[in-house]
Formats: structure tokens, C-alpha cells, sequence
């Protein structure tokens, strides 16, 4: 036998014995890129998230001017007729309703255990919401009998108020008041500003204890 003859005959023995055998040649080596792993998605959302019973659940409204907040008595409020904040405190950072108007007929009408039907057409009432920015880029109160301003937080930088501190302490929430109907807080002409503060904390459908705050501001 010739000697490439013998050289083919033992090739072609090995390549048999391979496939018998199940093995195949290996592939050329490669090195495997390295695996990435994508960064979490965070949700930035209201904290803390945690359900307090509606006995446990308290919150306060103060009124600020020049960065100091005002003494509150009976529920009234002494300043200067000129700008000023609204500072509210809260557990979680549920949405308040917030109507402003220069009677307290609001006052009375609106109690606990007031239903909110669908026909409802009061203040706090569902269709009474008005539409406006977030973080408060106009510092406008409307001063109306139903218009009620809806200050909800849903982040950073999705929310209705001049500036929100939110933790897991709690949350502070502030609204800055420059003008009244569009007008300076200084025109305005009425010797008081009656605001109902309501976070609907336990029942949808209707007004439950300790979900209203009402605050009469004096003018001087």
C-alpha cells in the first residue's frame, strides 16, 4: 500500500470511530461576551405607602407668611393682606381638596357625614375640580362657591404644590398664594378668605370626622 494511501485509510478510521463514538470536533473557541444585567427600574411614588386606621390618621393646615408660620386660633388666622403659604402635614401624601371663598357659607353647608352623590354640585363634590399645572407655576387661589382646587402628589416633580418634602416620616406639603381670582392678594376686598382644607381619607362617597379642616384668614 502506498504511503498517502495508508495516511487516508487512517483518517478516515479516526473520523469513523469519532462519529461512532458520538463525539464531534470541537468548534474553534471563542470567548462568550460578557452578560449585562440591566439597572433596576425604580418607581418613584407617594411614601409612606403604609394604611393608618382613620383613628390614627392626623393631619394640620398652617398659613405662612414671610417664611413664618401664623398663629391659629379657633381656627382663624391673623395677617397681612398680602401673599402667603399654605402648609399642610400629613402622614402620607394623600390629595387635599381646597376651596377658597370670601363667606363661610362652604362652612356650613359642607359637614361630616355629607354624601358626595353624583349630582352633587357644592364644593369638594366630584366635577367641582380645577384643571391646573404642576408645581403651582401660577401661585393662584380661585375664590369661587364650587371651583375646588385638587392638590394631589404622585412624585417629585408630578404634583400640585409649590414644594413637597415627603419621607418616610411623613409629609409636608406647601402651597405658595400670590394671587386671589388673578388679582394680588393685596386687592382683594373682602375683610376674610374662608378655606376648606378635605383629605378623604376613609369613605369615597362620603365626608367622615377629621377629614375637613376649615380656616378663617383676617385680613388686618
Amino acid at each position: 500500500m502506498a504511503k498517502h494511501q495508508f495516511v487516508d485509510y487512517l483518517l478516515a478510521g479516526l473520523a469513523g470511530l469519532m462519529v461512532l463514538s458520538g463525539c464531534s470536533a470541537p468548534a474553534p473557541s471563542a470567548v462568550a461576551p460578557a452578560a449585562t444585567t440591566a439597572p433596576p427600574t425604580t418607581t418613584a411614588g407617594p411614601v409612606p405607602t403604609t394604611a393608618l386606621a382613620a383613628s390614627e390618621f392626623t393631619w394640620s393646615v398652617e398659613i405662612l407668611q414671610n417664611n413664618r408660620p401664623l398663629a391659629t386660633t379657633n381656627d382663624q388666622v391673623q395677617l397681612a393682606r398680602s401673599a402667603f403659604t399654605l402648609r399642610v402635614k400629613m402622614p402620607q401624601p394623600l390629595p387635599v381638596k381646597l376651596n377658597a371663598l370670601n363667606t363661610d357659607a362652604n362652612f356650613k353647608a359642607l359637614q361630616p357625614g355629607f354624601a358626595l352623590t353624583d349630582d352633587c354640585t357644592l364644593a369638594l363634590c366630584t366635577g367641582m375640580d380645577v384643571a391646573e399645572g404642576r408645581l403651582n407655576p401660577e401661585r393662584d387661589l380661585f375664590v369661587d362657591p364650587q371651583l375646588t382646587h385638587y392638590l394631589y402628589y404622585q412624585g417629585p416633580q408630578d404634583h400640585r404644590w409649590s414644594r413637597a418634602d415627603v419621607t418616610a416620616l411623613g409629609a409636608v406639603l406647601e402651597r405658595d398664594v400670590v394671587t386671589l381670582n388673578g388679582k394680588p392678594v393685596e386687592q382683594y376686598k373682602d375683610p376674610a378668605l374662608f378655606l376648606l382644607f378635605f383629605v378623604n381619607y376613609t369613605n369615597p362617597g362620603k365626608i367622615d370626622p377629621g377629614e375637613l379642616k376649615k380656616i378663617t384668614l383676617a385680613f388686618k
